[in-house]
């Protein structure tokens, strides 16, 4: 199955402000929630930032990982935001 893409071959995404988790721990969760084929079509990758766990997903994965964490009793999502900029706004 391949992502859906747009004209300009980019893919979707959406940020998630994680709270209480590094990144590690973020990884294991996703991939015990989702398993090995739910977490390649998430495509996860981590935003650097000195004070909090950004992570960014694609869209249409957005509601299967938002579900893993709210199962998990650690960590939380503070915030989802389509870009970096909205993320930090209201922090």
């Amino acid at each position: 199955m391949t992502l859906p893409t747009r004209a300009n071959l980019q893919v979707k995404r959406r940020h998630l402000l994680i709270t209480e988790l590094d990144e590690a721990s973020v990884c294991a969760l996703l991939l015990r929630m989702l398993g090995v084929l739910g977490y390649a079509r998430a495509a996860p990758v981590f935003v650097k930032d000195q004070r909090n766990v950004i992570l960014s997903v694609v869209v249409t994965e957005l509601d299967d990982v938002l579900a893993a964490f709210e199962l998990s009793p650690a960590g939380t999502v503070v915030r989802v935001s389509g870009t970096l900029e909205q993320l930090h706004r209201n922090l």
